[in-house]
């Protein structure tokens, strides 16, 4: 078949596995609803009750325009090189090898290959984040029933790993889109269930709300920076996702019809969440709903469901990056099995990674300001000027190039510091873990589960959350 325009429907519609546009309506709201959407009210404390939701907001509107960029410099690319899709690395590639900038033009394979370390390193990061939510409210599920012998968390996880590997032994995007209907059916009724908890609750004064501050130090705001960059986490799936539809020119409409549900709902649910709960809340919501009632222990066990979806979809992306460059040096004969063991293999990767993770809000904090500044903030803006630039004379030209440089100076100022502020943290969470070992090892009794590291796989203790 010969090569055609990317922004040719018709090119698609001869495409196997294509997917319409309510599949990729699904697809892009299952891919923003990750671990990171059920600590958003985590995320608002960081900031304060007014500058939380106003910077949401902010964040959410600049994440779409950087994801509606990358889209449109893949289109113009395709136009100019002839291919039908491209994927975030090929974009860099090309962009720098047929900028009108020269300079550029020898280092397009140096810029791929660091798009695709990034997104590698965030992938891993979501997926390996997906473990610890999952395996958390599946313990404290357990608890409920099992109170005097709940395993360590890890032991979850390890029973978990087997049904994510199989689930990611599927090969094809529009075969999970089943997958992700369900799932964003089952977060509509969730969170509608979640909403009317919280309203009640703030309704009762759980929480004084004259206490809460309408900002915070200036200190907790790089706390606040990567949780919010990470829920908005579907930079890396953008292009996977579009390169798939059967109609590409309605993928705009269709990106800010979902990142307007989006951006809505998360504003509406932080806020509501921080508002009941207070300074009291979890870096996972779901861990403050009520333990002993059965409707909301179903809803713990659907939202698990639903981020083992997500793995999958995140998942798809990091094969996407790795498996082209791995099949060539599998024999043609055995590379099916190839693929399948290599799946299994990186599975049990983000299992060893969620194992070691001291605490789900740090890591989710270092991942969004680390990888998520850079892939959703920096990067966008410098390819769409790679792409577009033909000098500086046009006032399109000049509005645009200082739209960019405003959006990339945002990134990095938020990469600096979150990522600083994170790994301080995390290095202060692991500082403690020689005496949270040996309180555990004297008294056989955790007190608080979500902060304590892998030296629970020494003993058999009893779980009060």
């Amino acid at each position: 078949m010969s090569l055609l325009h990317h922004d040719d429907s018709e090119a698609r519609l001869f495409l196997e596995h294509s997917t319409t546009n309510l599949q990729t309506l699904m697809h892009l709201l299952k891919a923003n609803t990750g671990s990171g959407f059920w600590g958003l009210a985590y995320t608002v404390m960081n900031a304060g009750i007014l500058l939380g939701p106003i910077a949401l907001v902010i964040i959410g509107i600049i994440c779409t325009h950087s994801m509606k960029i990358l889209a449109d410099s893949s289109h113009a690319l395709c136009r100019r090189n002839g291919k039908m899709f491209l994927d975030y690395g090929d974009v860099t590639h090309e962009a720098m090898r047929l900028s009108s900038v020269k300079w550029f033009n020898s280092y397009g394979s140096v810029g791929r290959a660091v798009v695709n370390t990034f997104l590698l390193f965030i992938q891993l990061g979501f997926c390996s984040a997906y473990f610890i939510f999952i395996a958390s409210n599946v313990q404290q599920v357990y608890h409920n029933f099992h109170k005097n012998n709940t395993p360590a968390i890890q032991v979850f996880m390890v029973i978990l790993a087997v049904f994510i590997i199989l689930y990611c032994y599927i090969r094809n995007l529009d075969d999970l889109a089943i997958f992700s209907t369900v799932a964003n059916i089952i977060v509509v009724v969730g969170v509608i269930i979640i909403y009317q908890y919280l309203i009640h609750g703030i309704a009762e004064k759980r929480t004084d709300v004259s206490s809460l501050p309408l900002a915070r130090n200036i200190s907790n705001l790089p706390l606040f920076w990567g949780p919010a960059i990470y829920a908005f986490e579907s930079i890396g799936t953008v292009l996977p996702i579009e390169n798939k539809m059967k109609h590409p020119h309605d993928f705009t409409k269709v990106l800010y019809t979902s990142m307007s549900i989006v951006t809505t709902v998360f504003v509406t649910f932080g806020t509501l969440g921080y508002l009941c709960f207070g300074s009291g809340v979890s870096d996972t919501i779901t861990l403050n709903l009520p333990e002993d009632q059965g409707l909301y222990i179903s809803l713990k066990i659907l939202f698990s469901m639903v981020m083992f979806v997500s793995y999958g979809l995140q998942f798809y992306v990091i094969i996407q990056i790795t498996w082209p460059c791995v099949q060539e040096y599998v024999p043609e004969n055995y590379r099916v099995f190839g693929e399948y063991v290599f799946r299994t293999t990186l599975v049990l990767m983000t299992l060893v990674f969620a194992a070691s993770i001291p605490h789900l809000g740090l890591f989710i904090s270092l991942v969004g300001s680390f990888a998520g500044s850079v892939l959703t903030l920096i990067f966008p803006p410098i390819i769409e000027e790679l792409t577009f630039y033909n000098g500086y004379g046009e006032t399109t030209s000049r509005l645009r190039l200082t739209k960019n440089v405003l959006i990339v100076v945002f990134g990095i100022l938020g990469f600096i510091f979150g990522t600083f502020a994170s790994i301080v943290k995390i290095f202060s969470a692991f500082k403690s873990v020689p005496d949270m070992c040996m309180l555990i090892l004297d008294n056989s009794t955790i007190i608080n589960t979500t902060a304590i590291p892998s030296c629970l796989l020494l003993t058999n203790s009893t779980i009060h959350n």
